[in-house]
């Protein structure tokens, strides 16, 4: 299949008629009240493992992913010839060789034990970025070794994770320092020791009525009233409300949080996409085009999210273990849909933008021959 084949389909005018409407000054990009057909793929569970164990997990995953960066970097410096490495090169790098790894453990070729975020092993992408830095001025040596101690030490960092996980899964107790939550009037800020994130309050509201949803039943918090003549009217900004009254001085002295689980949960995906750094990797549509999408279309999954970003309440997402408490069908390479319509906007990298169109492929001979 070529790569940038063009559809030659006529324009029918309905996104021009969809933009033209007015819209409000503000307003949310999803929204997790739209009907869920029976032909889209269930929900997959999360992580097993405990909320702290996660939080835990997750953090001493976002300082070797800092330190494979600064690494890259330093590797190229003492080369003497690429003053500042360009901007998402680590990134592609990892996509990429995540990728490569997760689809020979897929087809049995490799092992299936791998790390989430780190690879372990990907000659293909380590060559691909030993090109890339000869395109950014090193020698051919020079990109092949940088190439291979990136690798090397990707793979030995990986390692490391690996057990701590396995220690995790046994009952072992990982260390992290407590979380604090605290509101403010448009933003939520959660903190563990000197690791520090900030989501917006309707943010907050969409997690928490995700992971209300499809997290554990032990871990839930109790069900919020809506008030609407409070100003709230919906689940959403039920789930702020209640969050900031339990958070309040007064509730916090008296009781211990029922929300620790979601909120331990919610910081272990928000360290994950942290750690990634994956700005730039996929365009955005506006939420007129996703009610077109929705209305003429009938589109109600997308292919390639994640709990931060979906504009519907089915998504795929890449990594099924902390996003799968806020509702993840898995990964959409593992999917295999029969029917129904669903939107695809993979990351721009090329092996997974054609590991996708060939996906797309098979997946309609399927439904065709079905």
């Amino acid at each position: 299949m070529s790569r940038h084949a063009h559809t030659a389909v006529k324009p029918t005018g309905a996104a021009a008629e969809a933009i033209s409407k007015p819209r409000a000054a503000k307003c949310t990009q999803w929204d997790l009240h739209v009907d869920i057909p029976k032909n889209v793929p269930p929900p997959r569970p999360g992580s097993k493992l405990k909320p702290g164990s996660c939080v835990a997990l997750e953090l001493h995953s976002l300082k070797a992913m800092e330190r494979l960066r600064q690494r890259l970097a330093m590797l190229c410096a003492e080369k003497g010839t690429i003053a500042k490495v360009r901007p998402i090169t680590f990134e592609r790098w990892r996509f990429q060789a995540k990728w490569e790894e997760d689809s020979a453990a897929q087809s049995g070729k490799k092992a299936a034990a791998s790390h989430p975020v780190l690879p372990r092993e990907a000659p293909q992408a380590a060559a691909e970025l030993s090109r890339e830095l000869s395109r950014q001025g090193l020698n051919a040596t020079a990109s092949a070794e940088v190439a291979k101690a990136l690798s090397d030490e990707s793979k030995a960092a990986a390692d490391r994770l690996l057990k701590f996980s396995h220690q995790a899964a046994s009952g072992q107790k990982l260390e992290y320092e407590k979380l604090q939550t605290r509101f403010h009037a448009y933003s939520v800020d959660l903190r563990c020791g000197k690791v520090f994130l900030k989501i917006s309050r309707e943010a907050y509201g969409k997690l928490a009525l995700l992971f209300r949803r499809h997290g554990p039943a032990a871990e839930l918090p109790p069900t919020p009233v809506i008030d609407a003549s409070a100003g709230g009217g919906d689940d959403e900004a039920a789930e702020i409300a209640a969050a900031v009254a339990e958070t309040s001085s007064d509730v916090q002295a008296k009781s211990p949080s029922t929300r620790e689980a979601l909120h331990l949960r919610m910081f272990a995906l928000l360290l994950r996409y942290k750690s990634l750094r994956g700005h730039g990797f996929q365009a955005a549509i506006g939420k007129p085009v996703w009610q077109l999408l929705r209305t003429r279309l009938g589109v109600a999954c997308e292919c390639f999210a994640s709990p931060l970003n979906a504009s519907l309440p089915a998504f795929a997402s890449a990594f099924v273990d902390v996003d799968g408490h806020f509702g993840s069908r898995g990964s959409f390479f593992k999917l295999a849909p029969l029917s129904g319509s669903y939107a695809a906007n993979p990351p721009f990298v090329h092996a997974i933008m054609d590991a996708a169109a060939e996906k797309m492929g098979a997946l309609l001979e399927a439904a065709a021959a079905s």
